[in-house]
């Protein structure tokens, strides 16, 4: 019996005789997932997991992290091998997500020889001076290719990579890709619209732009600004007094129905999981009894 089947028997009985709190998340044998938290997720994640895991004076027997991760390794190289894949294409690695190198590195190794082996990357990337070196050993050992989203024109790799030099002959550029967005209507017409993606990164250019706003010709204009994970205070962006005594969210009765106006998006990738249920609950709970 493998072992973490083994510990998932063991601590089922227990529980069925009472002799064990219930099933700890670190026994389940089901791959890591990683997921998208906001600082506010972020802390409610962390009493969670406080009122679930026990304290104890010794270490209590279970299913390591490390096993569980040498299993997420093993299940991406299972994916691999079954797919009989002639090209494998990895996002950002190794230019970024270090993290990840753990599962990364076996399926780099299975691939290197048996399959064209490419880097998707986007024009900018947060800059690491101090791992150009590194990076480039990696790619120059595992990759074939280094696919640059972007157009040189207006941004080469090299901005971010101080050393993109270094692959030519490798790095291409794919320009732009997006999909076909069909008839083109009136809105957003005349808008200024600011966005710099949920990173932190971000955040002094948008503060930048909304106090640059009074000083352009556009002043004018309605000024939309995207602000994703780390300014969810969208507030703090122009102060809170901005949006002091305004609705983020308005339920009102029209006709023999309601209408619930969100100002602001809930579903976007960048917000907490927290406000998904301001969308969830517009459609579902129609008498404002919302959970």
């Amino acid at each position: 019996m493998s072992a973490p089947r083994k510990v998932i028997l063991i601590s089922s009985i227990r529980r069925v005789f009472g002799r064990a709190p219930p099933l700890s998340p670190w026994d389940s044998p089901k791959p890591v997932r990683e997921e998208l938290f906001s600082l506010a997720r972020l802390e409610e994640h962390a009493r969670s997991l406080a009122l679930a895991q026990r304290v104890a004076l010794k270490p209590i027997k279970g299913y390591p992290l490390a096993g569980r991760l040498a299993d997420n390794a093993a299940a991406l190289l299972d994916a691999y091998r079954a797919s009989h894949a002639r090209v494998l294409i990895i996002e950002l690695f190794p230019f970024g997500r270090r993290q990840m190198r753990f599962e990364l590195l076996p399926l780099l190794d299975a691939a290197k020889g048996n399959a064209l082996v490419v880097c998707s990357v986007r024009d900018l990337i947060q800059p690491r001076p101090a791992r150009e070196d590194e990076m480039l050993e990696c790619f120059e050992h595992y990759f074939d290719r280094l696919l640059v989203h972007g157009d040189p024109r207006l941004a080469t790799f090299e901005r971010s990579f101080g050393k993109a030099a270094r692959l030519a002959g490798k790095l291409h550029y794919t320009g732009y890709v997006v999909q076909e967005t069909g008839e083109q209507g009136d809105a957003g017409a005349g808008e200024v619209l600011v966005s710099a993606g949920g990173g932190a990164v971000g955040r002094r250019l948008l503060e930048t732009a909304v106090a640059a706003r009074a000083l352009s010709r556009l002043k004018d204009r309605p000024w939309r600004v995207l602000a994703g994970l780390n300014a969810e205070d969208t507030g703090g962006l122009e102060g809170e007094g901005v949006i002091a005594g305004r609705g983020a969210v308005i339920n009102a009765r029209v006709g023999l129905g309601r209408v619930v106006l969100i100002g602001f998006r809930p579903q976007w990738r960048g917000q907490p999981f927290g406000t998904f249920r301001v969308l969830f609950n517009a459609p579902l709970y129609r008498n404002g009894d919302a959970r």
